[in-house]
C-alpha cells in the first residue's frame, strides 16, 4: 500500500509450458506488478521487469528504486488509462479494458462526446458504455422541458450540424453544459426505453426547472 493509501502494488507470476526445438518442454514464468486506486478500483497499470522491484518512496506516493534522493522513480501514472489515449482504437477495445477505463477516466461533460464515439465505434462494449453514460444523466442535479412544439438535435454547438432527430414539447431533459455563447446547451435525453441520448439544443427551447 502507498504512503497516503491511495494506490497499492499487487505482484502476480503467470507461466506456461513451452516447446523447445528438441521437442522438450520448459515451463516458462514472468512477474508482472499492477497498480490499483483503491478510491475507484481502476488499475492505473501493469508492467513487468525492473519496476516490479521499485519500492514507495518514505512518505509519498512514487514507486523509487531506492530511498536515495536521485533514485530512479516510475511514473506510473502517465500509464493510467484515459479515452482520449484510446482515440482512433475504439474498435479494438476489449469489454474487460473498457470496463476499467470507465473506472479510470469516468464520464464527465468534457468526455461525453468520446465515450458516445466509442459506444458508436465499438458493438462489443456499446451497452458497457451506454449504462456509464445513462448513470452519468441521471445523476446530474439541473433538468429541464422542451416547451416548443419541436425542438431539433444537434451533434454541435453550430446551425449547420443539425440532425433530423428532435424533442418535442414536454419532454424531460438533464442539462450537460452551456456553449460560450449561451446559445447552446448540450442535453441529455433518456428515452422511455431506457436509451441515453446527449445532443445539442437551442437554449431557447427549455424551460429551466
Amino acid at each position: 500500500m502507498s504512503p497516503n493509501g491511495y494506490y497499492l502494488v499487487v505482484n502476480s507470476v503467470a507461466g506456461d509450458y513451452l516447446n523447445s526445438s528438441d521437442g522438450a518442454k520448459q515451463y516458462v514464468s514472468k512477474a508482472y506488478c499492477s497498480v490499483i486506486d483503491m478510491r475507484n478500483g481502476c488499475i492505473v497499470s501493469d508492467w513487468d521487469g525492473e519496476a516490479c522491484g521499485y519500492q514507495w518512496a518514505k512518505g509519498k506516493d512514487i514507486l523509487s528504486s531506492s530511498d536515495d534522493n536521485d533514485a530512479d522513480s516510475f511514473d506510473f501514472l502517465s500509464m493510467k488509462p484515459a479515452v482520449r489515449k484510446n482515440d482512433g482504437s475504439y474498435s479494438t477495445l476489449k469489454k474487460m479494458d473498457a470496463n476499467n477505463l470507465m473506472r479510470c477516466d469516468k464520464v464527465s461533460s468534457e468526455k461525453i462526446g468520446d465515450y458516445q464515439t466509442l459506444s458508436k465505434e465499438n458493438k462489443g462494449v456499446r451497452q458497457l458504455v451506454l449504462n456509464g453514460v445513462l448513470d452519468y444523466i441521471n445523476k446530474l442535479e439541473t433538468s429541464s422541458s422542451i416547451n416548443v412544439s419541436k425542438s431539433y438535435l444537434y451533434s454541435f454547438p453550430d446551425e449547420n450540424s443539425i440532425t433530423k432527430a428532435y424533442l418535442v414539447a414536454g419532454d424531460k431533459v438533464k442539462i450537460i453544459q452551456f456553449s460560450q455563447s449561451k446559445k447552446w446547451v448540450e442535453v441529455g435525453y433518456v428515452s422511455p426505453k431506457g436509451k441515453p441520448l446527449v445532443k445539442w439544443i437551442n437554449f431557447d427551447d427549455i424551460k429551466q426547472s
